[in-house]
C-alpha cells in the first residue's frame, strides 16, 4: 500500500513538473469519456434501465396480426385486437399468469379534464381488471380499481398519474374523493400511481404514436365484447414460471389456428405475435442509440491514440531518466507498475472531467428532448453511469499507457549514452508505432467524419423538401374536441379569429400537416368492381375533415375543379376534395373531377384536386388523401390553423379569448407555430445528426492535434539531421516537401483504409439517411478532400518550422 501511495505522488510531482503535457491529456481524455458517459446515459435510460415493474422480464406484449383487411388498408403489419379475441386468448391459453388489456379512454386518444383550475386535455387509458395487479406497482395514495368497478354504472372512477396530481393538485392528500369531469361526465378519483409508474401505451396509429397518460380508467369487457369489429385493444401478458417466449409465441399460434378453424369471425386471418414488453416498449430508438454509442466509442479511441502518441514523445525525454533509475536497482516490474499508475491517474483525472462534461452534455439532451418533445424520458446520471465512467476511465488508462510504458520499462543506460545526441534518419524504425498511431487516428476520424457527413447531407435534403403548404407566419392550435363541445360551434369560432387584428385567415383541420394521425379509409370508385382485400390491396385514402378556408390559408395549390366552399353543408351534396397522389394512382391520367367515390358514410363526389401535402412527415412520401368539409362529417380532434401577417406567437391569447367567448369550456391544448412542427417531425433526424456531428468535429480535431504533435517531435528530433541536409545544400523547400511528404504519406495511408472502413461502417446509417445512399461519392470525395487539406495544415506548420532552421544553431551538439 504505501509503495502505491509513492507511486501516486510520484505521479502528481511529475504531472505537476508538466502542466502543458497534463492538461492537453486530461482534457483530451475528458471529451472522449465525457461524450461515451454522455451517450451511455441516453443509452441506459432510454433502452436498459429495467421497466419498474415487479418481475418484469416475464411481461410480454400481444399483438394482432390481422385482421387482413387492416394490413392491407393502413399498411402496418401488427396492432391491436378486438375485445372477443382477447377474452378468448385469455380463456385458452395455458402460458400465461395474467392478462390485462388497455384501450384509449376515448377515441380520440384524448379527452378533457374539467373541475380543475382551468379545462386541459389529457391522454388517457381504459384498462382491464388484471392491469395493475398484473404490473405488481402499488399506488402512493388511495387504490387502484375494484372488481366490480369494471362494469358498467360503476365505472365513473379515475387513478392520476403521479405528474398529473403534482401538476393540478399540488400534491395534496385530500384529492382522494374528488370529482373531475371527463369530458363532461363525472369521475371520482381513487389513486394516484407513483412517478415511476411511466408504461407508454402504443395504440395503433397512422405514426405508431405512443401516449403517456395522465389518467386512466376501468373497462368494461361486456360492453366492449359487443363490438367484434372494433380493434382497440392492446395487450399485456405476465409468463407462467419457466415458460419461454418461443414456447409462448406457439401457444398462442396454435390458439389463433384453433380459432380460425371454428370460423370465428373475430380472428379470420389473423394471426398473434408475442414479444417481450421491455423490446416492444424500446425498439423505435434502438438503432440511433446504438450508432451513437459507436460513434463516442470511435471518439475515445481517438483520445486514446492521442494521449498513446503524446506518452511516446514524453517517454523519448524520459528515456535517461528511466534508464538512470533501473542501473541504480529498479526493476522491470517496479519501472512499469510507477508508468503505468501515472497513466491511470491521467485517465482518472480525465474521467472526473469527463463527468462533468457528461452532466452538461445530458443536460442539453434533455433541454432539446424537452423542447421538441422527443419521446425519450428524462436522462439522468445514476449509479450505473457512474460505474460505467469508473471502468471506461480505468480501460483507457491501460489502453493508451500499457505499450509507451512497457517501451520506457525497457529503457537501457548504456545504450543510452552510447546514442549520446545521435539520431536516426528521418522516418526510422524508432518511429514506427508513432506513425502507426497516426494512421489509425486518421483512420477513425475519417470514419467518423464520412458518417456525420451523410447525416448531414440527408438532413439538409429533408429540410429542404417541400411539404406542400406554406410554413411561414402560420399558428397551430390544438383545441381537442368532445361531445360537449360540439364542432358546429367553430364557424362562429373562426369568423372571430380571422376579424382580429393581423391575421389573414383561419381555418379548421381534423390534423394538422406533417404531424401525422388522421383515419385511413377505404373505398369504391364508382363504376369499378370492388376490390376483394383478400387478394389484393383495397384503395384507401387518409382523410382529413377541414373547413373551405384550410387551402387558402396554408397556400395548398388548385391543380383540378374547385376547392370546398361554404355552401358544402350538411344539407348540400356530399362532395370530396382529393390529392394529386390519390389521382396518379387510382385515376392515372384521367381526369376525376365529377366522378364519384363510395367510402365512410356513402357516396361523394369529387370537385377538385388539390397539391399533395406531407400530412405524416417530411421524411415520408405524399399518401392517397382526401379532404372532406367538417359541415359535411367530421372525425378526429379539432384542430385551427391561423395564419397572419405579423408575428403570429404574438396573437396567442386573443385568439385563446374569441374561442372561450364562444364556448367557455373549451381547452387550448396545446399551440405552436407549424415551423416548430417541422422542427418537431424532423427532431429525430436532428439529434442524431447534431450529435454524431459534434463527435466527428471533435474526431477531427484531435487527428489535427496528433498529426501535428507527431510531425513536431520528430522535427525536433531530426533537428540535428534537417541542420546536416541543409549544410550539405539542402535549399529550405527541399526541407519543406521533405516534412510534408511524411505527413502526406501517413494522411492518405489512413484516408484509404478509413475509405474501406466507412463503406463498411456507414451500411448502419442507411435507415437514418433521407434520399442519400451510405456510398454516396460525393460525400466521400468531399470528406477525403476535407480531411487532406486540414492533415496538410497540420504537417505545414512543423515543415515551415523545419525549413526555417538556421543550420548552425541545427548542428550544435550540447
Amino acid at each position: 500500500m504505501g509503495r502505491i501511495l509513492q507511486d501516486i505522488r510520484y505521479g502528481f510531482r511529475s504531472l505537476y513538473r508538466n502542466p502543458g503535457f497534463a492538461l492537453v491529456a486530461v482534457s483530451t481524455l475528458g471529451l472522449g469519456i465525457g461524450a461515451n458517459s454522455a451517450i451511455f446515459s441516453v443509452f441506459y435510460t432510454v433502452l436498459l434501465r429495467p421497466l419498474p415493474y415487479h418481475d418484469a422480464n416475464r411481461l410480454v406484449a400481444l399483438e394482432s396480426l390481422a385482421p387482413v383487411a387492416l394490413v392491407k388498408v393502413i399498411g402496418v403489419d401488427r396492432g391491436p385486437t378486438c375485445p372477443a379475441a382477447f377474452l378468448e386468448w385469455k380463456r385458452q391459453n395455458g402460458v400465461f399468469e395474467k392478462m390485462a388489456a388497455f384501450a384509449p379512454l376515448e377515441d380520440l386518444n384524448c379527452c378533457v379534464i374539467s373541475g380543475i383550475e382551468e379545462p386541459v386535455q389529457v391522454s388517457g387509458s381504459r384498462v382491464s381488471e388484471d392491469f395493475f395487479p398484473m404490473l405488481g406497482v402499488e399506488p402512493v395514495l388511495g387504490r387502484t380499481f375494484l372488481t366490480e368497478e369494471h362494469r358498467l354504472g360503476r365505472n365513473q372512477v379515475l387513478v392520476l398519474s403521479y405528474g398529473f396530481w403534482q401538476l393540478h393538485f399540488g400534491g395534496r392528500q385530500d384529492v382522494l374523493g374528488q370529482t373531475l369531469g371527463v369530458n363532461g361526465r363525472p369521475h371520482t378519483i381513487v389513486g394516484v400511481m407513483p412517478p415511476g409508474f411511466n408504461l407508454d401505451l402504443k395504440f395503433l396509429d397512422v405514426k405508431n404514436m405512443t401516449i403517456s397518460p395522465a389518467i386512466w380508467a376501468p373497462m368494461d369487457m361486456s360492453a366492449e365484447n359487443k363490438n367484434r369489429d372494433n380493434h382497440i385493444l392492446s395487450i399485456i401478458a405476465r409468463l407462467k414460471p419457466g415458460i419461454s417466449l418461443e414456447r409462448a409465441q406457439s401457444d398462442m399460434t396454435m390458439i389463433s389456428q384453433r380459432l380460425r378453424q371454428k370460423g370465428s369471425e373475430f380472428v379470420e386471418g389473423c394471426g398473434v405475435a408475442v414479444d417481450s414488453l421491455d423490446k416492444s416498449q424500446r425498439r423505435e430508438h434502438r438503432l440511433s442509440l446504438m450508432i451513437l454509442l459507436m460513434s463516442a466509442g470511435l471518439l475515445l479511441s481517438i483520445a486514446c491514440v492521442n494521449i498513446a502518441n503524446l506518452l511516446l514523445a514524453r517517454s523519448i525525454k524520459r528515456e535517461r531518466e528511466i534508464a538512470i533509475r533501473s542501473a541504480l536497482g529498479a526493476g522491470r516490474n517496479r519501472l512499469l507498475g510507477q508508468l503505468l499508475t501515472e497513466n491511470l491517474l491521467l485517465s482518472a483525472l480525465g474521467g472526473c472531467l469527463g463527468l462533468i462534461m457528461a452532466i452538461w452534455g445530458v443536460h442539453l439532451v434533455n433541454v432539446f428532448c424537452q423542447d421538441f418533445r422527443f419521446g425519450w424520458p428524462a436522462v439522468q446520471i445514476n449509479g450505473s453511469v457512474l460505474g460505467f465512467t469508473f471502468l471506461l476511465s480505468l480501460f483507457t488508462g491501460i489502453v493508451f499507457g500499457f505499450v509507451p510504458a512497457l517501451r520506457l520499462s525497457q529503457s537501457n543506460l548504456q545504450e543510452q549514452l552510447k546514442e549520446g545526441g545521435r539520431s536516426a534518419s528521418l522516418g526510422a524504425g524508432k518511429h514506427r508505432l508513432s506513425r502507426m498511431l497516426v494512421i489509425s487516428e486518421v483512420t477513425l476520424a475519417m470514419t467518423l467524419l464520412t458518417g456525420a457527413s451523410l447525416l448531414l447531407k440527408g438532413f439538409w435534403r429533408l429540410r429542404q423538401t417541400d411539404p406542400g403548404f406554406r410554413v411561414e407566419n402560420i399558428l397551430a392550435l390544438d383545441v381537442g374536441h368532445t361531445g360537449s363541445q360540439p364542432v358546429n360551434l367553430f364557424p362562429q369560432v373562426l369568423e372571430r379569429i380571422t376579424a382580429l387584428p393581423g391575421v389573414q385567415s383561419a381555418a379548421l383541420t381534423s390534423n394538422i400537416p406533417v404531424s401525422g394521425g388522421g383515419y385511413y379509409w377505404a373505398f369504391q370508385i364508382e363504376g369499378h368492381p370492388e376490390i376483394d382485400y383478400e387478394k389484393g390491396p383495397m384503395p384507401h385514402a387518409q382523410m382529413e375533415f377541414v373547413s373551405p378556408q384550410y387551402f387558402s390559408a396554408l397556400f395548398i395549390p388548385l391543380k383540378r375543379g374547385r376547392f370546398l366552399a361554404e355552401h358544402d353543408s350538411a344539407s348540400a351534396p356530399a362532395v370530396v376534395v382529393i390529392n394529386e397522389t390519390m389521382v396518379h394512382r387510382f385515376w392515372g391520367t384521367q381526369d376525376p373531377v365529377g366522378q364519384r367515390i363510395r367510402m365512410g358514410p356513402g357516396w361523394y363526389t369529387i370537385v377538385g384536386v388539390v397539391g399533395d401535402v406531407r400530412q405524416n412527415s417530411l421524411t415520408k412520401p405524399p399518401e392517397p388523401q382526401a379532404y372532406i368539409s367538417y359541415l359535411q362529417y367530421f372525425q378526429g380532434d379539432i384542430q385551427l390553423v391561423v395564419r397572419t401577417a405579423i408575428d403570429p406567437l404574438s396573437l396567442v391569447n386573443a385568439i385563446k379569448t374569441e374561442v372561450r367567448r364562444v364556448n367557455p369550456d373549451q381547452p387550448i391544448v396545446r399551440v405552436r407555430t407549424l415551423e416548430k412542427v417541422l422542427a418537431e417531425d424532423t427532431a429525430s433526424s436532428r439529434l442524431l445528426m447534431s450529435l454524431m456531428g459534434g463527435f466527428a468535429a471533435l474526431a477531427l480535431i484531435l487527428a489535427v492535434v496528433g498529426i501535428y504533435g507527431v510531425l513536431s517531435h520528430i522535427v525536433g528530433q531530426r533537428t540535428q539531421e534537417i541542420g546536416i541536409r541543409m549544410a550539405m545544400g539542402a535549399r529550405p523547400r527541399d526541407v519543406l516537401r521533405l516534412v510534408l511528404q511524411y505527413g502526406l504519406v501517413l494522411v492518405l495511408l489512413g484516408e484509404s483504409i478509413g475509405i474501406a472502413a466507412s463503406l463498411a461502417v456507414t451500411r448502419v446509417l442507411a435507415n437514418q439517411l433521407f434520399e442519400v445512399t451510405p456510398t454516396d461519392p460525393w460525400t466521400f470525395v468531399a470528406v477525403s478532400l476535407l480531411m487532406l487539406v486540414i492533415a496538410l495544415l497540420a504537417c505545414y506548420v512543423p515543415a515551415r518550422k523545419a525549413a526555417r532552421l538556421d543550420p548552425l544553431v541545427a548542428l550544435h551538439f550540447e
